[in-house]
């Protein structure tokens, strides 16, 4: 009994050591850099919002963002022949009805093959079929909503997520109210990282499933345009379906016990003769859960985009792990952007008698973006996994089609 008690202090005072130590990195490298983006805001130079109706990216997509899908391809609409069917999805057809209704979608498939599997056949399957839908009835007010026709795979995962946006004064705070996702770390249309998943053997048990959404309310300020801040309140019934692996122990001990969420990212503008860039971090307090994460990226070159992400989850006496994503991306044209990125997940598993069981995933990807025409996104994958049950290389590949 002694000797377990023994290991756990070591083990807390070993995870105390490793989060000064993370910390103290992001610190250094931010007195060293002030300068980081993820691969398309380095781009335009803008945060996720100016592309986005979602303040945190991704889904329905502004003038600007709608804008930029169209222009930043290896062909242009003339170029490639098809300046007339795309003059006809032009600004007030993709506004429909003027500030009172918009549309988009987000349609993503993909063919992979398990790497848990040496046999494992080859799959075509679609990922997503969103439809997004926008409404301004008011200055003041803005409505959202969003429905996936695709099939629900991960637990905690929603069809659907809607909104109401209230901004009673001009450059003040935003409240949203609805059901959607918490403002979590960096959004990104790559399921399968680290940040948002535990290590486990097959990689397959999330923390924040794709189109994870939530009952609560936000309150948003993004004023001055140098910083964004997200402080949140929401259910937990959604989050309260993921279980930790081999085990019926939730991540969220109570069903429905409240969410708190807090986020921030610096744009560091007001330093000359630097790119734009961000720095940022948030969490997740539900109980005794902590779910932490930190990213910052910066432009080494005019084509050359690192970022940095780290992801902590401690839940005391039943889990804790961590992972850490450096990655770098090149722009090799436009409309092609090329990447790679290491990825080093560690959990370590606390069994009910009290002992610890430490399991590790390294991956290794190697990826591109090309948008070769308007709206229509190919991205090749190649990917190493090496895990505590297995090791194997295997590529896909995903067609995104979108507006």
């Amino acid at each position: 009994m002694l000797k377990k008690q023994e290991n756990l202090a070591n083990y807390r005072h070993t995870n105390k050591k490793t989060i000064i130590i993370i910390a103290s990195l992001l610190v250094l490298i931010w007195i060293s850099y002030l300068n980081a983006t993820p691969e398309f805001s380095v781009l335009t130079g803008n945060r996720c919002s100016s592309c986005h109706l979602n303040f945190q990216g991704g889904g329905m997509r502004k003038e600007f963002g709608w804008n930029f899908g169209k222009d930043f391809t290896v062909l242009t609409p003339s170029e490639a022949g098809l300046e007339g069917f795309y003059n006809f999805f032009d600004k007030k057809k993709y506004t429909l009805l003027d500030r009172f209704l918009a549309v988009g979608t987000d349609f993503r498939y993909q063919t992979t093959r398990s790497h848990k599997y040496e046999d494992a056949k080859r799959k075509y399957y679609p990922m997503q079929a969103s439809l997004y839908i926008n409404s301004d009835p008011f200055d003041w007010l803005r409505l959202d909503g969003q429905y996936n026709f695709g099939k629900l795979v991960f637990p905690g995962q929603q069809e659907w997520a809607a909104s109401a946006y209230f901004q009673p004064f001009v450059d003040g705070p935003i409240l949203r109210i609805g059901n959607f996702q918490p403002s979590i770390g960096l959004r990104d249309c790559d399921m399968t990282m680290l940040d948002r998943r535990i290590p486990t053997p097959d990689g397959s048990q999330t923390i924040i499933p794709p189109d994870y959404a939530e009952i609560g309310a936000e309150l948003i300020y993004e004023n001055p345009k140098w910083f964004s801040l997200f402080a949140g309140i929401f259910d937990s019934k959604n989050l309260w379906a993921n279980a930790f692996f081999g085990r019926e122990t939730k991540i969220v001990s109570i069903l429905h016990n409240p969410s708190f969420t807090f986020k921030f990212i610096v744009y560091p503008q007001w330093i000359d003769d630097y790119p734009p860039s961000l720095i940022g971090s948030s969490i997740l307090i539900n109980g005794n859960l902590i779910f932490l994460n930190s990213f910052l990226g910066f432009s080494v070159t005019d084509d050359f985009i690192f970022s940095f992400r780290f992801s902590l989850l401690n839940k005391p006496y039943e889990r804790y792990s961590y992972s850490i994503i450096p990655s770098l991306t090149y722009i090799a044209y436009k409309g092609i952007l090329l990447g790679i990125r290491a990825e080093y997940g560690k959990a370590d598993i606390i069994t009910p008698n009290k002992e610890i069981i430490p399991i590790s995933t390294y991956q290794m990807v190697a990826n591109a973006k090309i948008l070769l025409i308007p709206y229509i996104e190919f991205i090749p994958e190649y990917r190493f996994i090496a895990s505590e049950e297995y090791k194997s290389f295997r590529w896909s590949l995903q067609i995104h089609i979108y507006y």
